[in-house]
């Protein structure tokens, strides 16, 4: 759809998809009306509502623990969850930044601390260029008690088995391609 030339339903349901592609908006409205300067012509308005380009959340989780003799107790709370943020729109580029943090004992995060960092970076190559390449990094780390490891015959209890996983993951997507290195 472009100024001046003659209206197509499908070239507008096109902008339409790809308006909503870009996810940015939370509200879409398309206005067809006649031009009154033009015979026969159609102008086109689509009015758009654009998302917080910061937003934060916290998303909380309670664990009850046996205490000592089985039975839980106040001590035994366990508050976790996630804290979660993200910039969308950076410089009214499309480019975001997103983070969290997540546990399952705010109290004692050492034990299972996770946290992912995220950076995408669309239009690597210009709006207008046609590769349309879209570049991601992210870096995260996650530990988590091992399920495998248990006590065999005999042995009332294990000590725990920690599994750490962290990185560095960087993918160039492109229209039907994609190139990625994971460290």
């Amino acid at each position: 759809m472009f100024p001046g030339n003659t209206f197509n339903i499908e070239a507008g349901k096109q902008a339409l998809r790809n308006i909503n592609s870009l996810a940015l908006f939370s509200n879409i409205e398309v206005n067809p009306r006649p031009d009154e300067n033009s015979e026969g012509g159609i102008i086109v308005e689509i009015k758009v509502k654009e998302l917080d380009q910061k937003t934060a959340e916290v998303n909380t989780k309670w664990s009850i623990v046996p205490g000592r003799g089985g039975y839980p107790t106040l001590a035994s709370l366990q508050p976790g969850g996630t804290i979660s943020f993200e910039h969308r729109n950076l410089q009214g580029l499309n480019r975001a930044v997103s983070g969290s943090i997540t546990t399952s004992n705010f109290l004692n995060p050492q034990d299972d601390l996770a946290f992912k960092l995220e950076y995408a970076h669309p239009y690597l190559d210009g709006v207008d260029n046609p590769r349309d390449r879209t570049l991601r990094v992210s870096c995260f780390n996650s530990r988590k008690l091992s399920p495998v490891f248990t006590g065999g015959p005999g042995l009332d209890e294990v000590p725990p088995i920690w599994v750490d996983r962290g990185g560095v993951k960087a993918n160039i997507t492109e229209a039907s391609y994609l190139f990625f290195i994971v460290m």
